[in-house]
């Protein structure tokens, strides 16, 4: 039997109206360790004079400094709810109804696919113009995206879930609101 808190679970009483779900942290103390211990290698080649240093320090500390801020509070996290969902980032957040997505899947990042990641298609005639509340996302590079992973959009994380669990859970959620 399934846990009460996961949010796959699956019984007679409905889906919690809201739900939020953010990516492992593990990831992100992982980036910001290996970017911490090369920032300190990159110190040890200053101090044994060589030029190159610079770069490795300021550039490893800036993976530093940009792992520690996503770990923050408002991090990423993706929020489901009855009429959509929202994809939160420190830098950009987006709204996408369930009425304007006719699927969500799984993907494979080219060229081997060992990455996967939950791509979404949209209905005809949807706009991704940003001044009718769309996601920014161009029709040009809509099929674009599909031509290379099969899916015109995706979702940049699969926040603590496998793909394919995530993509089960969106598409029930998805069919559930729109009966289709």
């Amino acid at each position: 039997m399934t846990a009460p808190s996961d949010p796959l679970a699956t019984s007679a009483s409905p889906p919690p109206a809201s739900l939020t779900l953010r990516p492992r942290a593990w990831r992100k103390w992982a980036v910001a360790a290996i970017s911490l211990f090369f920032t300190a290698a990159g110190v040890f080649m200053i101090r044994d004079h060589e030029p190159s240093g610079w770069f490795v320090t300021l550039f490893f500390a800036l993976c530093s400094l940009s792992a520690l801020f996503l770990m923050g509070p408002e991090g990423n996290a993706l929020v489901i709810e009855a009429d959509g969902l929202t994809c939160v980032s420190p830098f950009r957040t987006f709204r996408i109804l369930w009425s304007d997505v006719t699927e969500f899947g799984v993907y494979g990042v080219p060229p081997f696919g060992l990455t996967k990641f939950v791509g979404m298609n949209f209905r005809p005639g949807y706009s991704s113009d940003e001044s009718a509340g769309g996601d920014r996302l161009p029709q040009g590079l809509r099929g674009l995206n599909a031509a290379i992973c099969g899916f015109e959009g995706a979702l940049p994380e699969t926040y603590g879930l496998s793909a394919t669990a995530l993509a089960r859970l969106l598409e029930e959620r998805r069919r559930a609101a729109t009966g289709k």
